[in-house]
């Protein structure tokens, strides 16, 4: 079933390592492309986290259009003030004539703005996706080796999935209502593909938290719309990309009947988390359709770094929103990651304190537990914003943080040293 991110994170005085589910990323990439560049009006409305540095540029002269983001972690010590080009280092968020923003929260430091993060393992070989999978043979849906055919194209449809492998062939139907754990596993080929959307013009989208993972490539064929409030959408590929599907029409082809047509040449929404352990997100042709059409990935993408999406006249111009239930909630069986070490680490290693709260969420106050750390540990406490809201001292290894002038949300408890650590997160319900 959904799963909830871990509340006890470990924080360190130095290094500590760093645990929490992919899906938190509205964005991450473990080889960031320093050929492109994040420019004015670029907007990403959840966390980033990169394992190397990115160029970030302006030409604006006012702030106001400038690149915005929820939260950026790269793993180098600096990004790049530059248009494409591995030149000109930075280590704070006001380069010349840039200002990252939203600049109050940026220049709080970590969690809104790191750098030196420590870098996050990526790959078929460092990812248990494999948990993933047994999920889905013993208490899911599994396809074994053979029973899907390449191209076999997948509509989900409220709490059930409709499968057609061929032009010809019968389509066959799944109530995944029904399964003990919502996840679905087709064991085929790296280099096989399944296109998949909904059918959500005529019927309701998906209403219930589903994870999809195969081996090979997953081409978005159209919207995937999540429907109910309940429901999360991951998918997952070992080998392959996430790949927005060629509409044929749209070059003069022909296609399958409705209601499996490949509905790609008109804007459509994405509401789902995706992770791509050797891929990248692209289109299979950027040069189709004329625009671009706007994409909106209302969730986010995990992957080794973006492909091409568009060209200024053509493709797909993907617009990265971002589901707020993602900082605390995951696809069910989405992958983990790890870091091993932590955020911000350093030569040395010692005992990890755990930082951990209860009740959580809380209503009127909440007691925070601090294991390890030394009495008159400082803590600073932020709401969803970025803004300062309270302070916090251990003392006998608690505090207690009272809820009554707080905002009611997401609020993030993080040691009061920039380098000691990630924050852990709580739910003010404020009633």
């Amino acid at each position: 079933m959904r799963k909830n991110l871990a509340i006890l994170l470990t924080i360190l005085p130095v290094a500590s390592a760093e645990t929490g589910n992919f899906s938190y990323f509205c964005l991450f990439e473990s080889e960031p492309e320093i050929s492109g560049y994040w420019f004015d009006g670029s907007v990403l409305g959840g966390p980033y986290r990169a394992n190397g540095p990115v160029c970030i540029w302006s030409t604006s002269e006012s702030s106001g259009k400038d690149p915005w983001f929820y939260s950026l972690a790269l793993a180098s010590p600096f990004y790049y003030c530059s248009d494409g080009v591995p030149e000109n280092p930075a280590s704070t968020p006001i380069c010349g004539n840039l200002t990252i923003q939203p600049i109050d929260s940026m220049l709080q430091g970590p969690p809104w703005f790191v750098l030196g993060a420590e870098p996050i393992p990526f790959g078929p070989d460092s990812v248990d996706w494999q948990s993933t999978r047994t999920a889905a043979i013993f208490e899911g849906l599994y396809f074994p080796p053979g029973d899907l055919s390449d191209g076999s194209r997948l509509i989900l449809r409220g709490d059930s999935l409709l499968v057609k492998e061929t032009y010809s062939s019968a389509a066959q139907g799944y109530w995944l209502g029904g399964l003990e754990e919502p996840v679905i596993w087709i064991e085929n080929g790296p280099a096989e593909r399944i296109y998949i959307r909904d059918d959500s013009d005529t019927w309701p989208g998906l209403s219930m938290p589903l994870t999809i993972g195969s081996n090979g490539s997953v081409f978005l064929a159209g919207p995937l719309v999540c429907s109910d409030g309940d429901a999360l959408l991951g998918l997952v590929s070992v080998h392959g990309s996430m790949i927005i599907a060629l509409d044929p029409q749209s070059v003069g082809g022909t296609d399958w009947p409705y209601p499996w047509d490949i509905r790609t040449d008109q804007p459509f929404q994405l509401d789902c988390s995706m992770l791509a352990l050797e891929g990248h997100l692209q289109a299979e042709n950027f040069d189709h359709p004329p625009g671009p059409v706007d994409l909106p990935l209302h969730g986010g993408v995990q992957m080794v770094g973006m492909g091409y999406t568009c060209t200024p006249c053509s493709g797909y111009r993907i617009l990265f929103e971002y589901d707020e239930r993602l900082l605390a909630e995951s696809p069910p069986h989405y992958p983990d990651y790890d870091t091993g070490t932590g955020i911000g680490g350093g030569d040395s290693v010692v005992e990890p304190a755990v930082l951990g709260a209860s009740p959580n969420p809380f209503t009127s106050s909440t007691t925070v537990t601090a294991f390890g750390a030394p009495d008159g540990s400082r803590f600073c406490v932020y709401d969803v914003s970025g803004r300062l809201v309270s302070t916090l001292e251990t003392a006998g290894g608690t505090m207690t943080l009272d809820g009554s002038s707080l905002p009611a949300g997401l609020l993030f408890v993080h040691p009061a040293d920039p380098g000691a650590g990630a924050a852990v997160r709580l739910v003010h319900t404020g009633r």
